[in-house]
């Protein structure tokens, strides 16, 4: 039962390769119409040399059976079916070549010559046959409908073929019709249906050209439409984490998620407002981009959701939207990387900034809200408390809460601050995170 299966499966894999050669959907992204026709020519070709082939070997082996089943047989059958093979076999060599490849015109000569020359001039000679026009003529549509490309080539041997009969009937004085066949009757119908044939091919090809150039117009604003997308996407994910905007895109709603555990950094840069007023617009722009955008690297070395920067201040909160367990000590490193990154930066720029920074841990709730601009955003007494740390700390130190300290205590040195009075909280216990033990 598998084996059936897997013959008919394979069955219908050969049939599909087949109506895509017939359909001439090859290589649909050759952007280029002559290199595509080339490409459609080709295979084609390949396809119509099998079929001619199997043609003749048919014809050959009726004449054969037939012989076994009456005992007549004319050699010259066999001679004219293993000419054409012959003919059809070269011809499938060099489609295989490079030199083939580029003179495909020459091997459309030579099969149509196989079938419309060669093999009507030996049944002439040998088999003593009266020329078939009908056959003939049908042998112009078959070709035509094989290989529909390139209607001036089928003009040409077309118009060949007839004036090569013409001429051999009149130079060997050969009877090409039947005594009472009249002339007019065989050659208007004959130059007819040649006609008929070649400017089919002519309407094909021109029908293959504009949907060539629909289909690349179709696939250049499908590009285009692609690439706006991806654009869009990144610009929605520069400014919302990744979960978040895969939700805003499902579903328009409100976005409100609690989170129990998370830590919320400030920075703020120390005396900000006198460097602005010392500083053109587009210098002090250009100050924060480089400062900020090594921020924006910290954060996601270190796996942490950068919220917003509103001025000179900074905020950046470890354990969400994807819950970490280690977020408090993320969100020390950070804090530590970010004052190494301001002395580097200082070094390198002569200047003096100097930046204060405060981190608290607990519990928030995060969301998207609003009709426009959308924003993630945190609220909740952590991020008061963390804003409140990073106003009443010093410059070039990191304030943190009790909470903080209880649990970095074992890897990191803390200095003592004691009780601060903070604003709408009343008195704190606070300390300093100085360095990683």
């Amino acid at each position: 039962m598998k084996s059936i299966k897997a013959i008919f499966k394979q069955f219908l894999t050969f049939l599909d390769r087949v109506l895509t050669v017939v359909q001439g959907n090859i290589n649909a992204n050759i952007k280029d119409y002559q290199a595509w026709q080339k490409n459609f020519m080709r295979q084609r070709l390949k396809l119509a040399i099998f079929i001619i082939f199997v043609i003749c070997l048919d014809i050959t082996f009726v004449h054969f059976f037939s012989f076994l089943r009456q005992g007549e047989f004319n050699i010259f059958y066999l001679v004219t079916g293993g000419s054409a093979a012959l003919c059809l076999c070269i011809c499938w060599f060099f489609l295989k070549t490079a030199i083939g490849r580029r003179y495909l015109s020459i091997i459309f000569l030579l099969v149509f010559g196989t079938m419309n020359v060669l093999v009507p001039t030996l049944d002439l000679f040998f088999a003593d046959e009266k020329f078939d026009w009908f056959l003939w003529t049908m042998t112009f549509f078959t070709i035509a409908v094989l290989i529909p490309v390139r209607w001036k080539l089928h003009a040409i041997a077309q118009i060949s073929s007839l004036v090569y009969y013409f001429s051999l009937a009149k130079m060997l004085q050969i009877d090409l019709f039947l005594p009472d066949e009249p002339l007019a009757t065989i050659v208007v119908p004959l130059v007819w249906l040649c006609g008929i044939s070649t400017f089919s091919v002519f309407l094909y090809e021109r029908l293959m050209r504009s949907e060539f150039e629909a289909r690349k117009k179709t696939d250049l604003a499908y590009q285009k439409l692609s690439s706006e997308k991806e654009r869009s996407e990144a610009l929605l994910l520069n400014v919302l984490p990744n979960a978040i905007a895969q939700r805003l895109k499902a579903d328009r709603q409100i976005i409100a998620d609690d989170f129990a555990e998370v830590t919320v950094l400030f920075a703020d840069i120390v005396n900000f407002t006198p460097l602005s007023a010392s500083m053109s617009p587009t210098e002090l722009v250009k100050l924060l981009n480089q400062i900020f955008s090594q921020f924006d690297r910290l954060a996601e070395k270190h796996a942490l959701e950068k919220i917003k920067t509103i001025g000179d201040a900074y905020m950046v909160v470890g354990g969400l939207p994807e819950p970490i367990s280690n977020h408090v000590a993320a969100i020390a490193e950070m804090s530590l990387d970010m004052q190494d990154a301001l002395l580097k930066f200082n070094q390198e720029n002569q200047r003096n900034l100097n930046i204060r920074i405060g981190i608290h841990t607990g519990s928030v709730v995060a969301g998207v809200i609003g009709l426009k601009k959308f924003a993630y955003d945190l609220w909740g007494d952590t991020v008061n408390t963390a804003s409140r740390m990073e106003s009443y700390s010093l410059p070039g130190c990191i304030h943190v809460t009790h909470a903080v300290y209880q649990t970095l205590k074992d890897i990191y040195l803390f200095e003592e601050r004691g009780f601060v009075p903070i604003k709408g909280k009343g008195e704190m216990q606070t300390y300093f995170l100085k360095q990683r033990k």
